[in-house]
């Protein structure tokens, strides 16, 4: 489950700290990226278990076509998954003919 316990909270007001908006950060991209290189419509489901983890999962109807590598994409460009990984606890990425599924614990 990607972790949500590093969200503090002061009177009267709910934030995330620089983890939880990283985290938050790429359950977005992930969401971005399916409706981008997938399909023009893309479904995303969060599940959480109270306030300290969450599960999301990010379904296209697109065909999985991995682009360049990281180093020889353009600045800033291909390291979305890599990212996902350094700041997720899990990620699993299922590819079908009716599309795709990647799922970030």
């Amino acid at each position: 489950m990607v972790s949500l316990a590093s969200r503090t909270r002061s009177p009267g007001t709910a934030s995330f700290s620089t983890t939880g908006r990283s985290r938050c950060r790429v359950i977005s991209c992930s969401a971005t990226n399916a409706v981008l290189h997938g399909s023009p419509v893309a479904r995303l489901d969060l599940h959480t278990n109270g306030e300290t983890a969450a599960q999301a999962e990010v379904r296209d109807r697109g065909r999985w076509s991995p682009g360049p590598p990281a180093a020889s994409a353009p600045a800033g460009l291909g390291m979305g998954l890599q990212v996902t990984r350094r700041i997720c606890d899990d990620i699993t990425i299922r590819r079908g003919a009716s599309g795709n599924t990647v799922t970030l614990r």
